[in-house]
């Protein structure tokens, strides 16, 4: 089928001023390249603009000489083979900028084949400067790791009373025994090793339980990067719940854990995800204040189902609106009068981060339960 054009005679020689044109005025950087060691043949105009080197700075010369020595070797490695045996393929990488700084580059390169013979002529690429976006894309990060982190601040300041308690109690117990075993020595009755070791004993558990708490809110409260790990979560919950023990105990709440023996690893932040259950266990303690019910229990339980570990956290305190129910994980909502409503919607931020979701289910009437769906580790 013939073209109009081409009946007119402007075919061939119309569509290279056409193409001339659009590369010539494209915003983005369009390239050509030997098919044998990827060197630069033809640039238009953006080249300088992008990258800082003029077009015969760069003809010739293989486009990997310019990369980020990991983006080249992956480039050899994967890419062009694909190019290669695809025809075509895109690719992100860091480009060294001619002042020496790297850029992050898209680029989405097609083969040119022999219509007759499919021997390859050439590649052509078309590329974008992802620099902005990607620094956008890391200002964004940092804010909402800040945020985060400014949740376990808030929930640390409101936990301070019941934590200065659970750090009190085993010194308190220190104090006791040291005192004891020193009037007892003091009146004799303690002279042998066999009398003094199970008190030292006493005095070295309290301190590992006092040092253990610090420990854990050390790494709550510390700036920490952003770091994926493996691990099981029913060991989290364990944590949580021996965390906020003094908590639940004093509400007169019982927590009893349901956990999944076996279970499979997922691949997160650690710190993160204890943020969010430790979240998810206070909200469940404080529905039952002011509420009146003959059995106060928080149920914790883990399983996994296809390609997700599920935790939930269900209480029996009476459960949550529908309006509520539309409305928790918004920013500044809360059903406590003093409640800044700011932990569910970070939350919420956390486990959507980790490729996760978060849902509440109610009746309204009876129980409310928060489940967790987390996707496992990666073999």
């Amino acid at each position: 089928m013939v073209k109009q054009g081409q009946e007119q005679g402007q075919g061939p020689g119309r569509d290279a001023e056409r193409y001339a044109f659009l590369v010539e005025e494209s915003a983005l950087m369009i390239s050509t390249h030997n098919p044998g060691d990827w060197a630069y043949t033809s640039v238009n105009a953006p080249t300088y603009d992008i990258l800082g080197y003029r077009p015969e700075e760069v003809m010739g010369v293989p486009a990997y000489f310019f990369f980020h020595p990991d983006d080249a070797a992956a480039m050899k490695q994967r890419t062009i083979p694909a190019v290669y045996a695809h025809g075509t393929r895109t690719f992100r990488y860091r480009f060294r900028h001619k002042s020496g700084h790297y850029l992050w580059l898209e680029s989405t390169h097609r083969s040119i084949r022999d219509p007759d013979t499919g021997e390859l002529q050439e590649i052509i690429a078309v590329t974008r400067d992802l620099t902005a976006q990607r620094q956008a894309e890391k200002t964004e990060r940092e804010r909402q790791q800040e945020l985060i982190r400014a949740g376990r601040l808030m929930t640390m300041g409101e936990m301070a009373t019941g934590l200065a308690h659970e750090i009190n109690q085993p010194l308190a117990t220190i104090l006791n025994y040291s005192r004891g075993a020193l009037r007892r020595i003091e009146s004799g009755q303690l002279t042998g090793l066999d009398d003094i070791v199970p008190v030292l004993d006493s005095v070295s558990r309290q301190a590992q339980r006092a040092a253990d708490i610090i420990k854990r809110l050390r790494s709550l409260v510390k700036k920490t990067p952003y770091q994926r790990l493996r691990f099981c979560v029913n060991e989290t919950c364990r944590d949580v719940a021996e965390f906020l023990q003094h908590e639940w105990r004093q509400a007169g709440v019982d927590v009893e854990l349901q956990l999944q023996e076996p279970l499979a690893d997922i691949e997160a932040d650690a710190v993160q995800i204890e943020q969010v259950l430790i979240n998810l266990l206070r909200n469940a303690i404080e529905a039952y204040s002011g509420h009146q019910s003959a059995v106060k229990r928080i149920t914790i339980s883990t399983e996994q189902q296809l390609k997700f570990i599920v935790v939930k956290v269900k209480d029996l305190a009476g459960g949550i609106t529908a309006e509520q129910q539309g409305k928790v994980f918004e920013p500044y909502y809360s059903t406590r009068p003093e409640g800044l409503g700011m932990g569910l919607s970070i939350c919420r931020s956390i486990v959507e981060a980790h490729s996760g979701r978060i849902r509440l289910e109610s009746d309204g009437q009876t129980y409310s339960c928060f489940e967790l769906s987390l996707p496992l580790a990666v073999e």
